[in-house]
């Protein structure tokens, strides 16, 4: 019949008799080793656990003996037999299972136009005049109420502080807003079917049909060709204080008012892009 050793690492001790092994650990020399033993060897990492968490428990132990007057060979028992009797099993990593990516979510179209609508409202109504009966913008006097100095004087050096501006002035509307709308529109939420038939779908909550999907584009198109005009007309009246070139004020206005006929090709821009 197998006897099992009781070992004490900390005073090399060893023995098959428990009750001696219990008495050893009662001893007052044990529990000071205890306290400050510390032992570098080559076991496994988790026989170093359990020695360190046989040390802390010992130590809560004995200061419940101390408060409480137990039975010290009782403590003893409680909590070494456990660290000794039990088998050190290898020390293996755990299988990590592979993170799943998330899946993005289609962005409803709707909200990317009121967050144009939002963005680009701009309130005229206390700047109308009428001229013969045609109303009209006093976008000077707007300028010089809404526009900070700092601002005006950006302008008036030949900045352009809008981003969106500054697109169209680079190249034209057309490509400005084809730009602006491939930012504001994630791949996910466009599904191109036929280019050249104009057959797509857009995410509004649910999945719309070509015909709704181009309605809802076109909306998105109209509103960003207000916007450039709105912002094109607080730059030109900020620059005409400063005096504007008649030519260069003509060459601007043809890249900002390119009319309807740019919705078509726009639109044609936009799926090709989304179905690359």
């Amino acid at each position: 019949m197998y006897m099992p050793e009781y070992k004490c690492e900390c005073c090399d001790f060893k023995t098959i008799d428990k009750g001696k092994y219990l008495k050893h650990n009662e001893t007052n020399k044990h529990l000071k080793k205890m306290e400050s033993f510390v032992k570098v060897c080559e076991t496994p990492l988790q026989a170093k656990v359990d020695m360190l968490e046989q040390t802390i428990q010992l130590l809560i132990k004995r200061i419940e003996v101390l408060e409480n007057k137990q039975d010290v060979s009782q403590v003893v028992e409680q909590v070494i037999e456990p660290v000794v009797s039990k088998k050190i099993e290898p020390i293996t990593e755990p299988v990590k299972e592979p993170a799943e990516e998330p899946v993005e979510e289609p962005l409803d179209i709707d909200m990317v136009i009121n967050h144009i609508q939002e963005q680009s409202y701009f309130n005229f109504d206390d700047y109308k005049t009428f001229v013969n009966d045609i109303e009209l913008t006093d976008m000077e006097s707007y300028v010089k109420d809404k526009l900070d100095e700092i601002t005006q004087q950006k302008i008036a050096n030949g900045e352009v502080v809008y981003p969106l501006l500054k697109d169209t002035y680079d190249s034209n509307s057309e490509k400005a807003i084809f730009n602006k709308i491939c930012n504001l529109i994630p791949k996910e939420s466009i599904k191109v079917n036929d280019i050249s038939r104009t057959k797509f779908s857009l995410f509004c909550g649910e999945w719309l049909n070509s015909v709704q999907s181009t309605e809802k584009l076109e909306l998105l198109i109209n509103e960003l060709q207000l916007y450039i005009g709105n912002l094109h007309n607080i730059y030109t009246s900020c620059k005409d204080m400063y005096r504007i070139d008649a030519d260069v004020y003509v060459k601007l206005n043809e890249k900002v008012y390119q009319g309807d006929e740019v919705k078509s090709k726009i639109l044609k821009l936009i799926l090709t892009h989304y179905k690359t």
